[in-house]
């Protein structure tokens, strides 16, 4: 019989795939992310979960961008711990160790926010904010701001609906455990963009606001699921 983890992974790996890539339209995307929060949300584990587990999801190019500051406050959320492994085909790793399912939790979530950052991203550089910089170098500097601001906002929508699940005790054996296995990981440093496009950062703040999924996240979010209770 499949345990209460395998079935979560199952039906997890099953919204996944409900991508526009493999021929879903955006609505249906977002009613399938949602879904699987409600999920997550709703499913008790039956077992007491004390192994640790790593889930893991890949992104393009090596360095860091302010997006990447969402994964922290994911890995806070979820009771794991986050780290960043360059590859060698020029992408990065992005890695979660925590309790089991929390990791498959962290990934999907990763996925669903930068989904949400994409999209944003698209319709800023197709509107006038982002066509009325005339230099390339004012256009990467809107972009940059834009997505800072839009990461910050996620963030805190984030953390406001999902703190009560943080436990400290499960964290703190997700951070010992990422020491252990990768004993050479730094703490990574972002720097913020100096402000100079004040319409820019306003829209991000605003593509943040109709991320409808974080609206499906309510208090008491899969304690159990990740480590809690």
């Amino acid at each position: 019989m499949p345990t209460d983890i395998e079935q979560i992974r199952d039906r997890i790996r099953r919204l996944r795939a409900m991508t526009v890539e493999n021929g879903c339209t955006e609505a249906e995307a977002a009613v399938a992310a949602e879904k699987a929060l409600d999920l997550m949300m709703r499913h008790g584990l039956s077992e007491t979960v004390t192994s640790l587990d790593e889930a893991s999801i890949v992104k393009h190019g090596k360095r860091l961008t302010p997006r990447d500051r969402l994964w922290r406050w994911v890995s806070m959320s979820t009771n794991t711990a986050v780290f960043f492994q360059p590859e060698p085909d020029r992408t990065m790793t992005v890695r979660y160790i925590g309790k089991a399912p929390g990791p498959d939790i962290a990934v999907y979530l990763t996925e669903v926010l930068n989904r949400a950052v994409e999209d944003g991203l698209k319709t800023f550089r197709e509107g006038r904010i982002y066509q009325s910089k005339r230099s390339p170098q004012a256009k990467r500097q809107a972009t940059a701001e834009f997505t800072e601001a839009m990461v910050e906002r996620l963030s805190r929508m984030l953390w406001k609906r999902m703190k009560q699940a943080h436990d400290e005790e499960t964290y703190a054996l997700a951070c010992n455990a990422l020491e252990e296995r990768v004993p050479d990981a730094r703490t990574v440093h972002h720097r913020n963009q100096r402000l100079r496009h004040w319409d820019a950062r306003a829209a991000g703040h605003a593509a943040a606001g109709v991320v409808r999924l974080l609206d499906a996240v309510k208090t008491g979010f899969f304690r159990k699921q990740i480590g809690k209770g």
